[in-house]
């Protein structure tokens, strides 16, 4: 999981621990903040997104995964100023049984609760099963619970595992449903002109 760095990435590394730039704002960082712009653009249009697709680099998955269910949390309940205490929703969030454990922790941090995330068993591939993601989202929506995100994983920790992404993705579009690809591990893939099929809907036209 942790390869070996090549010479680029080094020069890379030195290169930024010698400028040091803070990367606070644009005013601070305008050309550092511009290249972010772009290569986000350019790797975003590599997964099938528009090319005014933006976003963030992060530390890593844990943080990226963070970023994302706050902005499902906030997209999907007016909370983003009053908070989820000034509320009565039960907000409920699918992942596989193989997610990795930053969903939980992440769902705890922006308040919702690690009970909030309910996990979806695997099949024999370790991907997730469609049957019982859409049997789970019928359950908590008759116990009147609110669930709004589905949290699909290209590239499991342990096994590698990359859930049904285009099926999850319709089925998301049927019922509303955000959804995410927590693709830290597997994502690169998108580089490969072999595999970066098993990558297909990450982006898709229903919510990620």
């Amino acid at each position: 999981m942790d390869s070996i760095p090549t010479v680029a990435s080094m020069i890379g590394d030195l290169f930024a621990a010698a400028i040091n730039n803070n990367m606070l704002s644009q005013e601070m960082s305008p050309l550092f903040s511009q290249m972010e712009k772009e290569l986000l653009q350019e790797i975003g249009t590599l997964f099938g997104l528009p090319p005014c697709c933006g976003g963030v680099l992060t530390s890593g998955g844990s943080l990226a995964n963070l970023h994302a269910l706050a902005v499902a949390r906030n997209s999907a309940f007016d909370v983003k100023e009053k908070g989820l205490f000034q509320t009565d929703i039960s907000p409920i969030i699918f992942a596989s049984s193989l997610a990795h454990t930053s969903i939980r922790k992440a769902a705890m941090i922006l308040g919702l609760g690690s009970d909030s995330v309910i996990s979806i068993p695997v099949d024999e591939q370790g991907k997730m099963s469609l049957n019982a993601l859409e049997k789970e989202i019928e359950c908590v929506k008759q116990e009147g619970k609110n669930p709004f995100c589905v949290i699909a994983t290209a590239g499991t920790t342990v096994f590698g595992s990359i859930d049904p992404l285009e099926e999850i993705a319709k089925l998301c579009t049927e019922h509303a449903l955000w959804f995410h690809v927590d693709a830290a591990y597997a994502g690169a893939l998108v580089f490969t002109d072999k595999y970066k099929k098993m990558l297909k809907r990450v982006s898709s036209n229903c919510f990620y």
